[in-house]
């Protein structure tokens, strides 16, 4: 079922606005994957398609119909909490037949139902435990068979994995894909983890401040972010700031086309560690740089280059582990990078940690 929302707005008494004019739109079917830093206002988007919060202003329309008014059992929507929100003095069973027990199913379908999900979530056998007998990964999937039990239309999951350790999640994450696909249900999960929506999510909705930064593919979000917040939030990037003479930036040692920008703009240069090759050194009119630092990724390596002004991270493929040498000096290049006229800004670890800003070697 599709969703739609207009102009959404939410305030707070003496707070600033939570979600500020945000409008979108998600198509049947779609898995999308809400992500932001902290008081964005991923959750309490979430919480408004819900019916679980109330919006200050705009309309939420579910299956091209308004639903403001309408509470949340009557939304045909499903929903996941990051602490599992299961009832502890209930069985398995019990927390996943809640739903179906409100809506005052008959017993045989109630038992059908739960026997079916328990199977679906591979939970069978463990229909007599209580919620503090079961690890992380089997209390979400409690969680998830509950949400799915009334058949809703849609699914909502805020942050589901936060609580898992890293292997789980991961298989768990991806087992949930596989359950949207599976049943063909549109769903929403919220989440501050880049690496997380950008590996399940159909789109992904980037959010700052209350306000819609972007909302495209993953590699849409990676490869051409519409904002200096985005390059910076979604993925690793190198960080340069500089102003532009002659059509031109110099990024270190090396001097970019800028043909649109008049003299003295000040630019942010952002290049990904992808887009920064090295070679070995063939010819003085080489640009060079010493390697300084050197961590093992698995499928690559992670390289720290020290140039002459600058410090760049770049990804290096395990076919030319053998340049990989500290102390040693080498050839790199640039195949692409992104240009941004906006003020330098702070690159705080807790927007993203895996950013570089590059600052003057000294």
């Amino acid at each position: 079922m599709s969703i739609e929302l207009r102009h959404i707005a939410k305030s707070y008494t003496g707070e600033a606005l939570a979600l500020d004019d945000v409008s979108l739109q998600v198509k049947e079917g779609e898995m999308i994957g809400f992500l932001g830093p902290s008081g964005s206002g991923k959750t309490t988007l979430l919480r408004i398609i819900a019916g679980l919060e109330k919006q200050s202003a705009g309309e939420v329309l579910i299956g091209g119909k308004v639903v403001d008014e309408l509470p949340p059992q009557k939304r045909k929507v499903g929903v996941v909490f990051q602490n599992y929100a299961l009832f502890k003095h209930m069985t398995v069973y019990e927390n996943i037949a809640f739903g179906l027990k409100v809506q005052k199913q008959s017993k045989k379908h109630i038992h059908m139902r739960v026997m079916e999900l328990l199977k679906y979530v591979r939970l069978e056998g463990l229909e007599n435990r209580y919620p503090q007998q079961l690890s992380g990964g089997q209390a979400q999937r409690v969680a998830l068979a509950r949400a799915l039990a009334p058949k809703p239309k849609i699914l909502l999951l805020d942050e589901p994995f936060a609580a898992i350790d890293t292997k789980v999640r991961r298989e768990l994450r991806q087992w949930v894909r596989d359950v949207h696909d599976d049943i063909g249900i549109t769903s929403i999960f919220v989440t501050h983890d880049q690496e997380e929506a950008l590996e399940i999510a159909d789109r992904v909705l980037v959010m700052n401040r209350g306000k819609i930064e972007q909302f495209g593919t993953p590699k849409e979000v990676y490869e051409a972010p519409s904002s200096l917040f985005v390059a910076n939030f979604v993925g690793e990037a190198n960080h340069i700031y500089g102003k532009t003479v002659g059509n031109r930036v110099a990024i270190g040692e090396i001097s970019v086309d800028v043909p649109d920008k008049p003299d003295g703009t000040n630019v942010h240069v952002v290049i990904r560690p992808k887009d920064i090759r090295i070679r070995e050194i063939l010819s003085d009119d080489d640009v060079t740089g010493e390697i300084v630092r050197v961590s093992y990724k698995g499928d690559f390596y992670g390289v720290d280059i020290a140039t002459k002004d600058l410090r760049l991270h770049v990804y290096v493929p395990k076919e030319q582990d053998y340049l990989l040498e500290i102390g040693r000096n080498v050839a790199y290049e640039l195949t692409d990078f992104k240009l941004f006229e906006e003020r330098p800004m702070s690159i705080a670890s807790e927007v993203n940690p895996y950013s570089i800003e590059i600052r003057k070697s000294s």
